[in-house]
């Protein structure tokens, strides 16, 4: 029976086989932790301290600076090479977002597309023509309320 470090190597090149990407030269820090694709799609461990799950580009980029958010530059989930890794502020990661999980806030309705955003006490509800314009308007707003509450930096 393999041993758990012989175990959590070889998880690590079956998620290579899966699309998995990391850097060869961060292969022995991440086999330290054993690792799975979760349900969102991020690659993630929760043998980290106090058993908590965490992201393995958060592992790569270590502590998060205030005001900013992990991203990853190319939108792949999987895609964990430090090249594609940084800290952005939370309207560039929205604006970073487009075609993923933001979308979900802008979809068809009726004849044209209608965006959805609250953040805290602050709602936008509104239709649009075309998408392209109703993306622009909840990028204008997730960069107004990052404003008014000092988010950008």
């Amino acid at each position: 029976m393999p041993s758990t470090r012989e175990q959590r190597v070889v998880r690590l090149h079956e998620l290579r086989m899966q699309g998995v990407q990391f850097d060869d030269a961060d292969f022995e820090l991440l086999a330290n932790h054993m690792w799975r694709i979760d349900v969102d799609g991020y690659v993630k461990t929760n043998d980290a301290p106090h058993r908590k799950s965490i992201a393995m580009h958060k592992v790569l980029l270590g502590p998060t600076p205030a005001g900013k958010q992990a991203d990853h530059e190319d939108r792949d989930k999987l895609n964990n090479r430090r090249h594609n890794l940084r800290f952005i502020s939370y309207t560039n990661n929205i604006l970073n977002s487009y075609g993923r999980e933001c979308a979900a806030n802008v979809r068809p309705y009726q004849n044209g597309y209608r965006v959805q955003i609250q953040r805290q006490h602050v709602y936008l509800d509104a239709l649009y023509k075309t998408e392209a314009e109703a993306m622009a308007a909840a990028t204008a707003f997730a960069f107004a309320y990052d404003n008014l509450i000092g988010r950008n930096t």
